[in-house]
């Protein structure tokens, strides 16, 4: 895949056969000295006019309040409902617009299958580094548990006194562990997360959607299973992911001649016919089939463009950010990002709290307590019975000693037993579809006791031993088999992630990586 022409060529060459009178000069920050996520080095890009100074620059507007408040952008009027929703109200600052949205990024949980891949690992891939990336997950958590309307509350609190927000962030990030180490924290670089992504035979990578673009483009076999948002939630009903934004800004010292050129040139570089070219890889001489860029653009009209492919992923991005999006901060973040990410790096985990009496804290502390919990590497399918158990010894008590074995949610011989508050047994499985379904009441209690990590223990050896003699045909190969070994019997359908990754996302994914190893 070879690039001819480099993206800025691209677009001040289509820019200038539009509009021949109008010179532009393009510069990626990026490339020069000046970190952009640096106050002080955009005061100097907005400056007076100088060696450093520019028209135009793009920012993010994580950033906005701050540079509105230094005196350095001039207000500006546009038509914000052909942008998202979030992206409008990102460019707003005490009731004035001060940019012109381009790109959005959010944080998503993307499941991946790639046949060539030569790995495989449970772990989650993503970067839990940097005071801004630990920052954006605290707050969203924050979100989730107090309402998208106390995200501000959030920048100005203590993560050490939240601690409902503060282990979502802790548990997500142990995910990432594998044979003692956790890369997510130990700076992992887009490309080294591209590359565990690509090599990977199955992969669940967090983080955003341009980064798994690149992963698409590097191996056109990788196919996308799922697309979710960040399992940050303690109430999946309540589940919300932050949306930031890009914008186009304006220097307050522009006169009124280069004002009039920068907003012909803001209403091209924000219009939906160059994004849709930059999203399917125009400026490329020749660019493969499957090149993409994920890059999301803040354009409304993109989405429905008819000359967007319906194979792409674009769609799938979208109805999260529009359905389950909240704006990000756009001021004060900025003085309070390192004290959010030094409070997380500082306080424990706070797993061992007093039993609740509801199931509040369940979706942040099952992956915790149910490591402990023995046969926790698989979850076996439902067993398929052709006759009725029976123990190979008969005693008067057989059909006792069959009922006592039983789950009380399948009413199947328990496999994988566990044992619930009431001292009932339940097969592992129907414990956790019970809580992945939102149902988290012990069947056999009473509507008050709830199914809470700290209740569940491991089946008593007696029965785990006792099962061992319980004899069950299967329905496949008609074969009597061990109902204590089911899970291991051949015949048994292949092991499959619950709810194709569904309960990963419920259960705050330590499901997939330390409760199924399909």
């Amino acid at each position: 895949m070879s690039c001819g022409r480099t993206l800025n060529k691209y677009i001040i060459n289509t820019f200038q056969e539009r509009n021949p009178k109008i010179k532009i000069e393009l510069i990626e920050v990026e490339k020069t000295s000046l970190d952009v996520y640096n106050l002080e080095n955009v005061e100097r890009i907005l400056g007076p006019p100088g060696r450093d100074a520019f028209d135009l620059v793009e920012v993010d507007t994580v950033l906005l309040g701050e540079i509105v408040d230094s005196n350095l952008l001039q207000p500006i009027e546009i038509d914000t409902s052909r942008f998202l929703p979030q992206a409008a109200k990102a460019v707003t600052y005490n009731r004035k617009t001060y940019g012109f949205p381009t790109m959005v990024c959010s944080n998503f949980l993307v499941t991946t299958s790639n046949p060539k891949g030569t790995t495989h690992s449970d772990a989650l891939i993503g970067k839990f580094t940097g005071s801004w990336t630990r920052s954006q997950y605290y707050l969203n958590a924050y979100i989730n548990i107090h309402g998208a309307d106390s995200l501000y509350k959030g920048v100005d609190s203590n993560p050490c006194e939240e601690r409902e927000a503060l282990d979502a962030v802790k548990v997500l990030s142990e995910s990432c562990k594998t044979n003692g180490q956790n890369p997510c924290t130990e700076n992992w670089s887009s490309k080294d997360m591209i590359d565990a992504v690509v090599k990977s035979k199955e992969s669940t990578f967090l983080g955003y959607s341009e980064t798994i673009g690149e992963a698409l483009m590097k191996a056109p076999g990788l196919k996308i299973t799922s697309i979710k948002p960040p399992p940050l939630a303690i109430d999946v009903r309540k589940t919300k992911t932050l949306v930031y934004t890009d914008a186009v800004v304006m220097n307050s010292h522009m006169d009124n001649e280069k004002r009039e050129a920068a907003i012909k040139f803001i209403d091209y570089y924000t219009s939906t016919e160059l994004r849709l070219d930059l999203a399917l890889c125009k400026d490329f001489v020749k660019p493969h089939k499957k090149c993409v860029r994920y890059e999301l653009p803040a354009d409304l009209q993109f989405y429905a463009n008819p000359r967007l492919p319906k194979e792409t992923l674009f769609q799938q991005f979208h109805s999260i950010i529009d359905t389950l999006g909240v704006s990000g901060p756009n001021h004060r973040l900025y003085y309070k990002k390192n004290d959010i990410a030094n409070a997380i790096s500082k306080c424990p985990m706070k797993l061992n709290t007093p039993r609740p009496t509801s199931n509040k804290y369940m979706y942040i502390r099952m992956d915790y307590h149910i490591k402990q919990l023995p046969l926790h590497c698989r979850i076996a399918p439902p067993p398929i019975f052709s006759h009725e158990p029976y123990l190979p010894l008969a005693s008067q008590n057989s059909s006792t000693v069959l009922n006592e074995l039983k789950c009380v949610v399948c009413s199947n011989i328990v496999t994988q037993p566990l044992e619930l508050p009431c001292r009932k047994l339940a097969c592992t499985r129907c414990v956790v579809e019970r809580v992945a379904a939102s149902s988290p009441v012990c069947p056999c209690c009473s509507e008050d006791s709830t199914l809470v990590p700290t209740g569940i223990r491991p089946a008593p050896n007696a029965i785990v031993i006792l099962l061992k003699d319980v004899l069950v045909q299967c329905a496949e190969c008609h074969r009597d088999v061990k109902a204590g070994c089911y899970e291991e019997h051949e015949c048994t359908p292949s092991f499959t992630l619950v709810e194709e990754r569904e309960a990963a996302a419920l259960l705050k994914r330590a499901i997939s990586t330390a409760l199924i190893k399909a």
